[in-house]
């Protein structure tokens, strides 16, 4: 049975033969993405690639942007370069990330990088701490911009829901960034269908991204139309929710954040078989993911990253880590590839309906 590190001396040699002989399925591979596929963001001239890394783990918790060390740079450098070095073109992180400190160490690595910048995408996030309104956007990218050392923004996303948003307000706010040339495109995280549909009553910029949470850990916003039509219904937080099938519709990116969601499904650093404190809900999903896994000679991670990318609906899973060598594991996801039925089983798993677990 494979391990882990034995993975990842293959996926390390496998990079290597991409960068010299093209890639699988005849891509061919850029300048600007040496070894992984990409996407076109929908209605933009973005072209990233499609697995995304989440700077929300850059540096320390609880450690302000201006009290970053040399140590946490340095680490950060590190991280970002060999996230750009696996083929890594999406860059996501936001203001309220370490209380700015996400920001911070990631322009560190875009300065101590020449020419890093250009061949990047940097996408944030602003409206949890102060809301959006119209100063309050305004002054969150101003920060944010200051943070990373940019310019602009290629994608700004409004965060979550502000109880008190006036549209209104928002649509003047990305009126000005957009023509100031700070912002060149917008969309959202988190924000209910309803909440969409107002804003794009007043917004005259397209709202090109949705980044919602989603995985084999919680398939909830995969499809709307199964869990409506199966007598299933979201709850908590999943309520209402812009999901995948009214993305696809109106052209949005789905950004998928926290597509692994730990030790619950994917277990530890060795493939010797699902955790055994896995949540009674996620434990056939665990079993079958490991199993799997084992057969097509991979890692659990990679595999649940390649179930999001065999979606026909372009899904692109948002990783975030500390370690380089996860890094490397997760992106090996990109060349993994599954049968409709694997696909399907692994789905089954997921939704782990009455009918399914006997």
């Amino acid at each position: 049975m494979s391990t882990r590190r034995e993975f990842l001396v293959g996926s390390a040699a496998i990079s290597a033969l991409s960068v010299a002989d093209g890639l699988p399925g005849g891509d061919t591979p850029t300048k600007s993405n040496p070894i992984m596929r990409s996407y076109r963001i929908p209605r933009t001239d973005l072209d990233v690639s499609r697995i995304a890394f989440g700077c929300d783990r850059l540096g320390r918790d609880g450690v302000p942007a201006d009290a970053v060390t040399a140590d946490d740079i340095s680490q950060a450098v590190r991280i970002v370069n060999v996230a750009h070095e696996q083929g890594i073109t999406l860059f996501d992180t936001a203001d309220v990330y370490g209380l700015g400190q996400s920001e911070a160490l990631l322009g560190h690595a875009l300065k101590e990088s020449p020419g890093l910048r250009n061949r990047v995408a940097i996408q944030s996030k602003c409206g949890v701490q102060s809301g959006l309104a119209y100063t309050a956007i305004l002054g969150a990218v101003a920060g944010s911009l200051q943070r990373l050392g940019t310019d602009y923004l290629d994608i700004l996303l409004l965060h979550s829901h502000d109880p008190l948003m006036e549209p209104q307000e928002v649509a003047k706010a990305l009126d000005e960034l957009k023509r100031s040339g700070k912002v060149r495109h917008f969309g959202v995280s988190n924000h209910t269908i309803t909440r969409i549909e107002i804003l794009k009553k007043y917004v005259r910029q397209p709202l090109v991204v949705n980044q919602i949470q989603l995985g084999l850990a919680h398939p909830d916003l995969l499809d709307e139309a199964y869990f409506n039509g199966a007598g299933f219904q979201l709850v908590g937080p999943y309520t209402g929710i812009a999901g995948l099938d009214y993305c696809r519709l109106n052209d949005m990116q789905v950004q998928a954040y926290s597509p692994l969601r730990g030790k619950s499904v994917f277990g530890t650093a060795e493939l010797l078989g699902p955790p055994t404190d896995a949540p009674p809900e996620l434990k056939e999903v665990a079993r079958k993911l490991h199993e799997m896994a084992a057969q097509k000679g991979t890692t659990p991670a990679p595999l649940a990253l390649a179930w999001l990318l065999g979606h026909p609906g372009h899904i692109l899973p948002i990783i975030g880590a500390k370690r380089t060598e996860h890094i490397v594991e997760c992106c090996a996801a990109d060349k993994v590839v599954l049968s409709r039925e694997e696909w399907i089983a692994l789905f089954w798993s997921a939704m782990n309906p009455p009918w399914y677990r006997g």
